[in-house]
């Protein structure tokens, strides 16, 4: 019913957006897992993607870089570190030579219990539909690695996925944000300079939280609805969350930022908090 609802909403709003310009700038998409049954939707999607847009390396990744009017740009984010990243990413990003940044979780790669992990941290207060148990599986350290050595890059998630302003003891947030990226960059043997808040709402982080991470890193990504040059700074930037099987109409519409007016106060507040 919700594929379907996204449906009908791509193609009403499409109706009335197509002679609207699209807003400049970079757009960043963010991924989370991608089930098997939507593999051959990412596929149409990475096509449409390098079809009609420019799309950023994150190596190349400047916040501060003059927009180029003459194309639309986006920048592939992938949030967690489930196993369907790294197949999809040999599968249909390598081909098209693509690459994106991969965020990874500490303590969900190669764990045994990964159901588990996904209802307590990823999904706390709903549950993800199970249809195929292993759609659900995490990457190994040596999928992770694979990631690196293809061209990707690799960012830091926290080691557990909580709540951050949900924690009180500040050591157990320092080892979240900062203690967690050090451990995983000697053991995948490579820098860590971006970091994605989990649940990336704007009650999720403070300012203190985002002060302790942009001493550590160069990017802080959230997931609140809007461009990179419209975001509050370095270390609370914009992305565009895409949903597995979301119609290439509606793709189009977040990209264009036509979608965003929807989440107008939310970015507001956002850059009311975290402006610097």
């Amino acid at each position: 019913m919700a594929a379907y609802k996204r449906k009908i909403l791509g193609s009403l709003l499409s109706a009335f957006t197509s002679l609207i310009p699209p807003k400049k700038g970079i757009v960043v998409i963010t991924l989370h897992n991608i089930p098997s049954h939507h593999y051959e939707w990412f596929e149409h999607f990475i096509s449409h993607l390098n079809e009609n847009y420019q799309i950023i390396n994150p190596f190349e990744f400047n916040l501060n870089k003059q927009i180029d009017k003459s194309s639309p740009q986006v920048m592939l984010t992938f949030d967690d570190g489930f196993y369907s990243n790294r197949k999809l990413a040999e599968k249909v990003l390598s081909r098209y030579g693509i690459k994106g940044i991969f965020f990874i979780t500490e303590d969900f790669i190669g764990t045994k219990k990964p159901l588990e992990f996904i209802h307590e941290r990823f999904y706390p207060n709903t549950k993800p539909v199970i249809v195929n148990e292993g759609d659900f599986a995490p990457m190994s350290w040596d999928d992770v690695k694979w990631i690196i050595n293809d061209g990707h890059m690799i960012g830091a998630h926290t080691k557990t996925h909580p709540l951050l302003t949900s924690i009180k003891n500040q050591e157990k947030i320092y080892d979240e944000i900062i203690t967690s990226s050090d451990r995983m960059e000697k053991m995948i043997n490579s820098d860590i300079s971006c970091f994605a808040i989990p649940f990336g709402t704007v009650n999720s982080v403070n300012k203190d939280i985002l002060q302790a991470a942009s001493n550590r890193y160069d990017f802080i990504f959230s997931n609140v609805r809007g461009n990179i040059h419209e975001s509050p700074s370095r270390s609370f930037i914009f992305r565009q969350n895409i949903v597995p099987g979301d119609p290439l109409s509606l793709i189009d519409i977040m990209i264009s930022g036509h979608l965003d007016w929807r989440y107008r106060k939310v970015r507001n507040n956002a850059i009311c908090k975290f402006s610097l």
